[in-house]
């Protein structure tokens, strides 16, 4: 009878999967509150007053403006402005007259632009046209190259007394979602401050 090799009879002790299942359940936990946490940072926003437009801007935007228009960038690189324009002298309680208006005068000014969509909201109690667009970013590049950047974005258009304000938030195409995730939240917080009299 030969002799078995205490190699082949002495086993190791079963591994305990306890501390795998531990392991798992400390990693959930800390993906759920990074998650829970980058869910507040997004949702965090800062008041910001432009004439007398008032709005929820996410917290951390980097203001930019000038010549008498708010800019700003968010966290997520999505540019916000307001323009304060002269209110037109007829139809600009007509919230589609605006955004036809508008879409007339960014298509000279900018390149390939072109409307995707026209809509009315409200501010308050003031009825607001609304313009989904895209255009071609001159500035991203040699013009005949094989790739340009577009830009997509929405503006808002709002008369209140002599002024009206032109609200637009855009990015690049590929940010897209990005942008239709916060607008509403932007469209939702405008209001028009109290003037006392």
């Amino acid at each position: 009878m030969a002799a078995s090799s205490p190699a082949l009879t002495s086993r190791p002790a079963p591994v305990s999967r306890s501390a795998d299942w531990m392991v798992l359940g400390v990693a959930l936990v800390a993906l759920l509150l990074a998650w829970l946490l980058r869910q507040q940072a997004l949702s965090a926003s800062e008041p910001v007053t432009v004439g007398g437009l008032q709005m929820a801007l996410p917290a951390h935007s980097f203001p930019s403006g000038t010549d008498g228009q708010f800019a700003a960038t968010t966290p997520d690189g999505l540019i916000v402005r307001v323009t304060p324009l002269p209110a037109p002298t007829t139809g600009g309680d007509d919230p589609l007259t605006l955004a036809t208006a508008r879409a007339i005068t960014q298509g000279q000014a900018l390149t390939l632009y072109r409307t995707v969509t026209t809509d009315v909201a409200a501010v308050g109690d003031r009825p607001a046209g609304v313009l989904e667009y895209m255009y071609v970013n001159a500035d991203s590049g040699n013009f005949f190259s094989s790739v340009l950047e577009v830009v997509h974005g929405y503006e808002l258009l709002v008369t209140s007394g002599d002024q009206l304000y032109v609200l637009t938030l855009e990015a690049p195409e590929a940010q897209w979602d990005e942008v239709q995730a916060l607008w509403p939240r932007l469209v939702n917080s405008l209001r028009f401050e109290e003037v006392s009299q």
